[in-house]
C-alpha cells in the first residue's frame, strides 16, 4: 500500500495523541487548523487503510453509533489496552487504562479460552459522578480519568 501525503499527516496526528480516541471530525479540524483541510471521505479512507495495517484500532460502542479509532502502533503495541464503560445514566463514556482489567481479560483467554475483543466490548453501569462517588483514587496507579460525553 503506498502513503499518500493525506494519509502521512493523519498518521502523525494519530501518533500524537497518545492513543487517545479521535473521531473523524476530530482529525478533519486539526487537518484544517494546520492549513492542511482533508475531506470526511478522505479520513475515513485513511483510517480504514491505517486499521487494516495495523496502526489505529477502530471503536464502535453500539451498532449505529459513531466510530472513534485509536493509535496503537506497530502491531498494536504502542499503548496499553483501554477498556469502553457507559453510564447509564448520562451517558459519558469512559476510557479507562487499568492493569487489573488486563489480568481479567488474560485469564478469560487463558482459563476459559475466549478472546476478549477491545473494540467491541462495552461494561455498562453508572459513572462515579451520577453515583455521587465523584472521582475515586486510582486502584491500580493506572489513568481512569478520561472520558467523553456523548
Amino acid at each position: 500500500m503506498y502513503n499518500t501525503k493525506n494519509k502521512k499527516m493523519i498518521l502523525e496526528y494519530m501518533k500524537s495523541t497518545d492513543g487517545a480516541h479521535i473521531t473523524v471530525n476530530d482529525i478533519c479540524e486539526e487537518m484544517k487548523k494546520r492549513g492542511s483541510p482533508v475531506g470526511v471521505t478522505t479520513v475515513y479512507r485513511q483510517l480504514e487503510r491505517l486499521a487494516g495495517e495495523g496502526l489505529v484500532h477502530r471503536y464502535v460502542s453500539f451498532p449505529g453509533e459513531s466510530a472513534c479509532y485509536a493509535y496503537i502502533g506497530e502491531r498494536g503495541t504502542a499503548v496499553s489496552p483501554c477498556y469502553h464503560f457507559k453510564c447509564e445514566r448520562c451517558g459519558r463514556l469512559l476510557h479507562i487504562k487499568c492493569a487489573e482489567l488486563t489480568n481479567f481479560k488474560e485469564h478469560i483467554s487463558a482459563s476459559h479460552g475466549f478472546d476478549v475483543d477491545l473494540g467491541s466490548t462495552v461494561f455498562m453501569g453508572i459513572c462515579g459522578e451520577c453515583s455521587g462517588k465523584g472521582d475515586v483514587p486510582s486502584c491500580c496507579g493506572e489513568d481512569h480519568s478520561e472520558g467523553e460525553e456523548l
